[in-house]
């Protein structure tokens, strides 16, 4: 079995995503087909093996190896605690804690990093566009 990919089916449809993340032994990304029908996305073939051979036996519900592509979701942006922390403190109506200034130093890198990231892609981008344009041009 060389898929990351599992399809469990034929479980009664009061189950929530819960009862299938218990299912296995490593939590996986879950993507929805119908009430009685889910793909399970693991991160390597290793834990879907594992989980394969967890769930293979189960009376609930049928697990079986799905041979499709399923895009993964997005990873988180880059966040920083700063709005959450003016958030708390204004709810317990107290002072916010400042931070030192290493920690907004590395607040500040942390965002540049991602912005001059998001710079980079969009030049890339702009850069292929005008291959392609010159490729059809030719």
């Amino acid at each position: 079995m060389d898929t990351v990919v599992l399809k469990v089916s034929q479980f009664p449809p009061e189950f929530k995503t819960m009862d299938i993340m218990a299912m296995f032994p490593v939590i996986p990304e879950i993507k929805w087909e119908d009430d009685t029908t889910c793909y399970c996305i693991f991160d390597n073939q290793q834990d879907c093996r594992r989980a394969y051979l967890a769930g293979v036996n189960n009376p609930f519900a049928k697990v079986e190896p799905a041979e499709l592509r399923i895009e993964r979701s997005e990873p988180r942006p880059v966040t920083t605690d700063i709005v959450a922390r003016r958030m708390i403190a204004g709810a317990l109506g107290v002072k916010p804690k400042t931070k030192t200034q290493r920690e907004l130093e590395d607040d500040r890198e942390k965002i540049n990093r991602v912005i001059e990231q998001k710079k980079q892609a969009d030049r890339d981008l702009e850069k292929r566009k005008r291959q392609l344009d010159a490729a059809w041009d030719e």
